[in-house]
């Protein structure tokens, strides 16, 4: 792929693709295999994905209000060619 470049020290690597700098952003991130992200939100208008090879693992959190801990409300592991929807 044209936009494919990996950096082996980092957890993943993102390849802007196409942006008009104002309505949407185009990345191509290329993760290493075992290597995952802190939990973290897209606050704004959330994101898209799709996997193109191999698969990724994403877990949602919701917090809790007593307790103002993160509670694990979904676990969905996403494979070749399915895309989703990241809030």
């Amino acid at each position: 792929m044209k936009c494919e470049h990996w950096d082996a020290s980092k957890s993943y690597t993102r390849n802007l693709v196409s942006s008009d700098g104002k309505r949407y952003t185009l990345l191509l991130l290329c993760w290493n295999a075992g290597r995952e992200s802190p939990i973290h939100d897209h606050p704004c208008d959330g994101c898209w994905m799709r996997v193109c090879r191999g698969s990724v693992n994403e877990c949602r959190y919701e917090r809790d209000a007593c307790t103002d801990s993160l509670e694990c409300f979904s676990d969905e592991t996403y494979t070749g060619e399915s895309s989703a929807y990241c809030c």
